[in-house]
């Protein structure tokens, strides 16, 4: 893996990490949040980007419509992205989201800029990519 040109901030429950031990070393800082559960930092990452100027994107695939994720975590993520990018034909959610007829659909704010990517175009996503964090 290449090393990065980049701060790396990692956020995570102090409850569900042994310090240094599980710490992933490929992240050059690390934010503890209260919590014994992943997904109990949900609530506190979007702060940190609203904290910045910089762009952010949420890219989805596959992932379960009945999750954990798409009931707490995935509402203030849709709330701070820039563009929310589900990956089409991935399934699940990702699927979901660009379906305007669908439930998971209709719980996008209204607002929400959701461009979806092809599964197998990964040039298409980089180029996106690209677009989104040239803007800022």
């Amino acid at each position: 893996m290449q090393e990065g040109t980049f701060p790396l901030v990692g956020v995570v429950p102090h409850g569900v990490v042994k310090i240094p031990d599980d710490l992933d070393p490929f992240h050059s800082h690390f934010v503890l949040v209260n919590g014994d559960h992943f997904g109990d930092e949900s609530k506190v990452l979007p702060g940190f980007l609203d904290a910045t100027t910089k762009s952010g994107a949420v890219i989805i695939v596959n992932c379960r419509v009945e999750s954990a994720y798409i009931s707490s975590e995935f509402p203030n993520h849709a709330r701070w992205a820039d563009v929310i990018i589900p990956i089409r034909h991935s399934g699940g959610v990702a699927d979901a989201l660009l379906d305007p007829e669908s439930d998971t659909h209709k719980l996008l704010p209204a607002n929400a800029n959701v461009q979806g990517v092809d599964l197998g175009k990964p040039e298409a996503l980089a180029a996106l990519l690209e677009q989104i964090f040239a803007q800022r």
